[in-house]
């Protein structure tokens, strides 16, 4: 059986889950599904209780990925080294909320299937855990913990607490795979009694790449880097030999969305990570775009979202380094330029670099990093600037009928 929450997107057959969220009602929406010959209605927590069923009768490896940063791309490239030897399912996109892996595992995990790799998001308290209760992991990567969602958890402790759910949730046989570069996740594992390996840029870590030989490639920015060492680590966990892992961590393609390389108008080059922000993500693209061969380096920079209090520091911290790295600075939304004219003095060294989007005119060798928080929906801006807006649906995050409508 298949299911869907989704009336402008479900087939004929699929089962309709009316989800009920603080500001809306799926169950208005019925009527609408059994027009389009939905199979029927099946309430949320029948989903879960399905989902349960399946795992615990297929028996598959589970390894479950959280992080504040770099979930979906550890997430690939985990999926990509364990398929060498496995069939291997995973979450698609970023359906990482107890719903999203619950339809994910109801629609798409097969009994061949011998692992199921799941991201597991969350932006409340309790959300990891529940995810982890459908499909009980036998692995769990934490990738790191940071300031993401700190407007609903008040606080980083509460997010330590929220991230920890995962290693709480493991049997005490599991394996504990975490980066040993972020002191918050040294500081929750603290905590985990089983097996730890630790992945960072550190030669003492159990990954690292001085432990590594063959690996040549060096991938767009340290997100990917960190994403191949853990699936570097998985990888070797699932006694994958090393040449094969190093060859599927090469065929490695970059995701849409994140520090993916685009061709620009008038033979300029678009950076995309547009798929989200935060400030220590806003820092790491930056880095990349200071790295990246260029003319003129531009930065279109929109609001970090759900930030708390930390707020105005976070974006004032951004703009800086952003005038240091860039040639053309663009800022996009409230609370970016709520920051410049806050505090105008300390941070602009050359006001000729401040452009307007309408006036950015793009020449050959142009670079342009185009980064925001998923709320300011910067992949408009990104379309705009491709050297074929046509190929946008193709190249760009979120062109769903969801997103576009």
């Amino acid at each position: 059986m298949k299911v869907s929450q989704d009336t402008r997107t479900i087939k004929p057959g699929e089962w309709f889950v009316p989800v009920k969220g603080e500001h809306y009602d799926g169950h208005r929406f019925i009527p609408e599904a059994l027009k389009k010959r939905a199979a029927g209605v099946l309430e949320v927590a029948g989903l879960y209780a399905l989902a349960k069923q399946k795992i615990k009768k297929l028996k598959p490896k589970v390894i479950a990925i959280t992080g504040s940063y770099g979930k979906t791309g550890t997430k690939e490239a985990i999926s990509k080294v364990l398929k060498c030897r496995f069939n291997v399912s995973k979450t698609e996109g970023n359906l990482n909320t107890p719903l999203g892996v619950a339809i994910e595992v109801v629609n798409n995990f097969k009994p061949g299937h011998q692992i199921f790799v799941a991201e597991v998001g969350m932006d409340h308290l309790g959300e990891i855990r529940e995810s982890c209760e459908l499909i009980k992991p036998q692995v769990g990567v934490i990738t790191s913990v940071g300031e993401m969602h700190l407007e609903k958890l008040n606080t980083l402790k509460n997010i330590k607490k929220a991230k920890s759910e995962l290693l709480e949730l493991l049997p005490y046989n599991g394996v504990a795979i975490l980066n040993g570069d972020d002191g918050n996740v040294r500081e929750i594992a603290k905590r985990f009694s089983g097996r730890k390996i630790w992945y960072g840029s550190s030669p003492k870590a159990d990954v690292s790449y001085f432990r590594i030989k063959d690996l040549r490639f060096r991938p767009l920015g340290e997100g990917r880097r960190y994403a191949a060492l853990a699936a570097y680590a998985v990888g070797r966990l699932f006694k994958i030999p090393e040449v094969e892992i190093i060859k599927a961590l090469e065929s490695l393609r970059p995701q849409k969305g994140r520090l993916n390389p685009l061709p620009g108008k008038n033979g300029s080059m678009i950076i995309d990570d547009t798929y989200n922000a935060g400030p220590r993500s806003m820092e790491a693209a930056l880095e990349v775009l200071k790295n990246f061969p260029a003319k003129r380096r531009i930065a279109i920079l929109g609001d970090m979202l759900e930030l708390g209090k930390l707020e105005e520091q976070a974006h004032l911290t951004v703009l800086a380094y952003a005038f240091e790295v860039a040639d053309i600075v663009v800022l996009v939304g409230e609370r970016m330029n709520h920051a410049l004219n806050q505090y105008l003095h300390t941070i602009l060294a050359d006001r000729t670099k401040l452009v307007t989007i309408d006036r950015l005119r793009l020449k050959k060798g142009d670079v342009v990093l185009v980064k925001g928080s998923q709320g300011m929906r910067m992949e408009r801006i990104a379309k705009k600037l491709l050297e074929d807006e046509a190929k946008a649906a193709k190249l760009l995050v979120r062109q769903d009928p969801q997103w576009i409508c």
